[in-house]
């Protein structure tokens, strides 16, 4: 009787059979990561982020006419918040609901691709659960030193720290179900805006510092100040409870003593905090804005720009050396 392929295979490699066997099973895994990883982009872009493609579409078809003098890159608490008719009628609102740092090279490469898409000023926001997690949208865009000495240094902190690392398409395989499962939820009836319930008060946040996070944030200002624009980081409301839930928890300490020396040292003077302008009643949430609350925000974000030199109406109240708070 023939022998069997694996036992004749074992006859003829010896000893390398079993390098040879996991060569083949992890070049398999791989060329599937890779088709996933092109994959998926396609199809996010084409279905589950379409509303971020036409918004993208929009910003493109005004800025072959006249550039845009600011926009505002951010999570969701930046495109319900941020109202750019009273900020700067110049600016755009390139919020995105569930954005996170590791999405920041795509879009820097995509604002600097042509001379018209390039605007004066980008104002930059993420809430602190995008700072302090490891649910990257794109894990392949983290720097990897820096993703590395985290997952080192949080392995027996959080199992999954090595998750960005070793995902990588399986990310993106992530990321499809939370949106599927997203568009499922606000389809439910009785559900008609995309705008976060009211919440209970915050339990404290487990979040954890994250260098990835800000070498993302570190490299997205420094390429584009490479280009000539400008980049300012926007600190955005938050209720009380919220607040003082983050100084409750030791990691949430850490994190936000961490966030506050990295944000000042990539930063520095071009900083605008207004995490404790609004009153808790116009906040739906912790973090994200009423409607009236985002008209309070816009104006006071305006005179702040003006007062820096970055909207328009400025002045030299407030020279740009000067961190205004």
């Amino acid at each position: 009787m023939k022998s069997c392929s694996s036992t004749s295979g074992f006859r003829r490699l010896g000893r390398g059979y079993a390098a040879a066997f996991f060569a083949l099973v992890f070049a398999f895994f791989g060329l599937a990561n890779e088709v996933l990883l092109h994959a998926y982009a396609r199809v996010e872009g084409r279905v589950f982020g379409r509303a971020w493609t036409q918004k993208k579409e929009a910003y493109a078809a005004r800025a072959a006419a006249r550039p845009w003098r600011v926009a505002y890159v951010g999570d969701s608490t930046v495109d319900v918040g941020a109202r750019m008719d009273l900020i700067d009628p110049d600016g755009f609102n390139l919020g995105r609901s569930g954005m996170d740092p590791s999405r920041l090279p795509g879009v820097a490469r995509w604002l600097l691709c042509a001379p018209a898409l390039r605007p004066r000023v980008v104002l930059l926001t993420f809430e602190p659960s995008h700072l302090g997690e490891d649910a990257y949208a794109e894990p392949l865009a983290l720097p990897f030193a820096a993703a590395l000495g985290d997952a080192a240094r949080l392995y027996y902190a959080q199992s999954n720290s090595f998750k960005p690392l070793l995902c990588g398409g399986c990310g993106y395989l992530t990321s499809l179900a939370d949106l599927v499962l997203a568009r499922l939820e606000t389809a439910l009836p009785g559900e008609t805006s995309s705008v976060p319930a009211p919440a209970a008060p915050a339990a404290a946040p487990k979040l954890y510092a994250r260098a990835a996070s800000f070498r993302l944030l570190e490299d997205f200002r420094r390429r584009l100040a490479d280009a000539g624009v400008r980049v300012l980081w926007v600190d955005l409301p938050m209720r009380s409870g919220f607040r003082r839930a983050l100084a409750e928890s030791p990691t949430s300490r850490a994190f936000a003593s961490y966030e506050e020396d990295r944000l000042a040292a990539i930063f520095g003077p071009d900083r605008v905090d207004l995490s404790a302008l609004l009153d808790d009643r116009l906040l739906v949430d912790d973090v994200h804005a009423s409607p009236e609350g985002a008209e309070v925000l816009s104006r006071e974000l305006a005179r702040r720009l003006a007062a820096l030199g970055a909207g328009p109406g400025a002045t030299v109240a407030e020279p740009a050396s000067i961190k205004v708070r």
